[in-house]
C-alpha cells in the first residue's frame, strides 16, 4: 500500500525522522527547543506535527479546488428559468443529435429541464424524434398516443400506468406524462408524417418485443411466414420474462445456439420486409423490424453477460446507437427525405438517457480503463463531434427515487453533498448569483493545457441506491469538458412523482 508514492515502511521512517528531536530542533528556534524537549513527549510531538501536515494538505486541496472553480466560472451562466436556456439552445440547435443526460433515474428536476430543452428544440428548431432509455414495446404505446394514433389511450397517464417492468417509475411518472401531453398537443397542429414521436431504444422488454413481432406476422403476413417466426422464437419464448434464467442457460453457448440463430433469423426476415417494402404503408414494417432487432440484441446482451469484460454492456450500447440511427432514417423517410446524406443534414433527434450513456466514454476511465462503449462516443465517432451536442446533468445534493436492490419497491432516498474535489464540489463553488447553473464548454481543441483538462471524479447514482453508503457510490474519473458540451448543475433536487406501484 502506498501513501503519496511512499511505501508504508518508508513513510514510517520519514515520520520518525520528522518527529525526532534532532529534526524538530532544526525547524524551531533555539530558545523554543528547550521548552519543547522538556514539556512535550516525543509521541505528542509526532501527533502535533501530523496535524500540521494534515492542515497544510487540506489547504492545498481547498485552494486547488478553488482554482478549478475559477476556471469553470468563465463558462458559467445563471439558471433560474426556461429563458436562461437560450445559450444552450443556440449552441445545440444545428446539431443532428442532442443528448440529454441525468445523474440519477429518479430526480424531478432532471425530467423538467430535459422537457424544457426538448420543447424548445422541437417547437423552434424542427427536431423530429426523441429516443429514450426505455423499452421499445412499452414506449411504442406512448408514441402512438402522442402521435394521435387511433385507439391509443385517453391520456398519457393511462398509457404510462401500463409500464410495469422495474424500474417502473423511470418513465411512469407525472413529470414525463406532462411532457407527453405537451407533445401530443404540439402534434395536433401537424400532418401525420410531421408528428414528433417518442421511442424506446433499450434492449429490455425482450419478450414483449417478440410478441409485437409475432402480432405483426399474425395480422399482416401470410400464415406460412407466421409459422416460420413462431418456430424462430420457440426456444427464446421458453424463457419468457426471466432473463436471469436465460443468462444462466447461455453459459453453455452450444445449448442456446439454436435460440440465438432463431432470433437472428426472425430479425433478418423482418428487416428484409421493411427494406423491400414499397413507399407508403412502411411504418408497421419499420416498427416490427425494430421490435425484432430489440429481441435479437437483448438475447445477445443476456448471453454476453457470461463473457469476460464489458461484452454485455457494449452489446447494449451498440444496440442503442444503432436504434438511434434507424429512427433518424425513418424520420427522414416519413418526411420525404430520400437519402442518408440528406437525413444527416436535415433530420435532428433528441436522446434522454443517463450520463453514463450520453457522455463521451473516451473522456475518462469508462473507455480508457474498462473498455466500455456508449452512445456519446459512438455517435461522435460516426457522425463527427460537430453533429453531436451532449448535456450532462448533476446536482450537489438531493432526494431521488431508487430501490435498495434490483426489483425492490421505490423509495425516496437522499444523496449527500459530494466528495471534496469532485466535479460536483467544484461546480458548487462557482458563484453565478443563483444556486443552479448552466456551464457551456468551449470546443475540445480549445481546452488543451488549461485547467479544464484536469481529470475530476464525477458522481453517478443508478436505480439501485443505498443512501447510507456515501463513499461506495461510483465516482468515475473523467474530463468533463471533453465528456460533455454542457453541464446543468443543480444545488438541491427532489424525487419524481411515480404514477403507480405495480403488484
Amino acid at each position: 500500500m502506498t501513501s503519496g508514492g511512499v511505501t508504508g515502511s518508508r513513510w514510517r521512517f520519514h515520520m520518525s525522522r520528522l518527529c525526532s528531536p534532532v529534526t524538530f530542533n532544526g525547524l524551531c528556534g533555539q530558545g523554543f527547543q528547550i521548552m519543547i524537549q522538556r514539556f512535550i513527549k516525543p509521541a505528542a510531538l509526532c501527533a502535533v506535527f501530523f496535524v500540521l501536515l494534515l492542515s497544510v494538505f487540506a489547504q492545498k486541496v481547498f485552494s486547488g479546488t478553488n482554482r478549478f472553480a475559477d476556471a469553470y466560472a468563465e463558462y458559467a451562466h445563471p439558471l433560474t428559468g426556461a429563458g436562461d436556456l437560450a445559450p444552450l439552445i443556440d449552441a445545440a440547435k444545428t446539431r443532428n443529435f442532442v443528448l440529454l443526460g441525468e445523474t440519477t433515474h429518479g430526480t424531478h428536476e432532471y425530467y423538467v429541464w430535459r422537457a424544457e430543452i426538448s420543447k424548445a428544440l422541437i417547437q423552434d428548431h424542427g427536431f423530429a424524434f426523441i429516443a429514450v432509455e426505455g423499452d421499445w414495446p412499452a414506449m411504442l404505446r406512448l408514441n402512438n398516443y402522442v402521435r394521435l394514433k387511433d385507439n391509443s389511450g385517453t391520456s398519457a397517464e393511462e398509457v404510462l400506468r401500463s409500464f410495469d417492468r422495474w424500474p417502473y417509475w423511470m418513465w411512469g411518472n407525472t413529470e414525463f406524462a406532462d411532457f407527453a401531453e405537451w407533445l401530443r398537443g404540439f402534434n395536433k397542429n401537424l400532418p401525420p408524417e410531421k408528428r414528433v414521436g417518442i421511442y424506446g431504444m433499450d434492449v429490455y422488454g425482450a419478450w414483449d418485443a417478440m410478441d409485437d413481432v409475432l402480432e405483426f406476422y399474425r395480422t399482416r403476413r401470410p400464415a406460412e411466414e407466421m409459422a416460420a417466426r413462431e418456430k424462430d422464437y420457440e426456444g427464446f419464448a421458453a424463457f419468457r420474462d426471466d432473463f436471469y434464467r436465460y443468462i444462466r442457460a447461455s453459459a453453455d453457448a452450444e445449448a442456446v445456439r439454436e435460440i440465438t440463430q432463431g432470433v437472428q433469423d426472425a430479425y433478418h426476415a423482418t428487416r428484409d420486409l421493411w427494406e423491400n417494402a414499397p413507399e407508403g404503408g412502411r411504418e408497421d414494417k419499420f416498427y416490427a423490424m425494430i421490435a425484432a432487432l430489440s429481441a435479437m440484441q437483448a438475447e445477445r446482451s443476456f448471453r454476453n453477460s457470461n463473457a469476460p469484460g464489458q461484452s454485455s454492456w457494449n452489446a447494449r450500447a451498440a444496440h442503442m446507437s444503432f436504434a438511434i440511427d434507424r429512427l433518424r432514417e425513418f424520420a427522414a423517410e416519413t418526411r420525404g427525405v430520400k437519402t442518408r446524406e440528406n437525413a444527416i443534414e436535415n433530420i435532428r433527434g433528441i436522446v434522454w438517457a443517463h450520463n453514463t450513456h450520453i457522455g463521451d466514454a473516451r473522456a475518462g476511465s469508462m473507455w480508457q480503463q474498462h473498455g466500455m462503449d456508449n452512445i456519446g462516443k459512438s455517435l461522435r465517432e460516426k457522425h463527427g463531434d460537430n453533429r453531436v451536442f451532449s448535456v450532462g446533468f448533476s446536482a450537489y445534493q438531493g432526494v431521488t427515487l431508487a430501490g435498495q436492490r434490483w426489483g425492490t419497491p421505490h423509495e425516496a432516498m437522499r444523496f449527500p453533498p459530494p466528495r471534496r474535489g469532485s466535479l460536483e464540489d467544484v461546480l458548487a463553488q462557482v458563484d453565478t448569483g443563483t444556486a443552479d447553473k448552466l456551464f457551456l464548454f468551449p470546443p475540445a481543441d480549445e481546452i488543451s493545457d488549461t485547467p479544464l483538462e484536469r481529470i475530476l471524479e464525477h458522481r453517478g447514482v443508478g436505480v439501485v441506491h443505498r443512501e447510507n453508503l456515501r463513499e461506495t457510490r461510483p465516482y468515475p474519473p473523467t474530463v468533463p469538458a471533453r465528456r460533455y458540451n454542457a453541464v446543468i448543475f443543480l444545488k438541491d433536487t427532489g424525487p419524481l412523482t411515480p404514477l403507480h406501484t405495480p403488484e
